[in-house]
């Protein structure tokens, strides 16, 4: 359901990256897995501490934007 409801979601606000998580497995976690989704498709984020994921999404975010220019 997250999948189905995060490209929806993407389709509909016409943005070219939109990242996902299940809330209640990362609040008060220290913690996270995302899954990204973009014009290429899913991209999976593993289990790593928020900081790390925190980069691995910004790495992706402009990898991106650089693929735009």
């Amino acid at each position: 359901k997250l999948r189905e409801h995060a490209t929806a979601k993407r389709k509909k606000k016409n943005i070219p990256l939109l990242a996902a998580n299940l809330a209640q497995d990362a609040i008060g976690s220290d913690d996270n897995e995302l899954l990204l989704f973009d014009a290429a498709g899913e991209h999976r984020l593993p289990r790593a501490d928020k900081l790390t994921t925190a980069r691995a999404l910004l790495q992706h975010a402009v990898t991106l934007y650089k693929k735009g220019k």
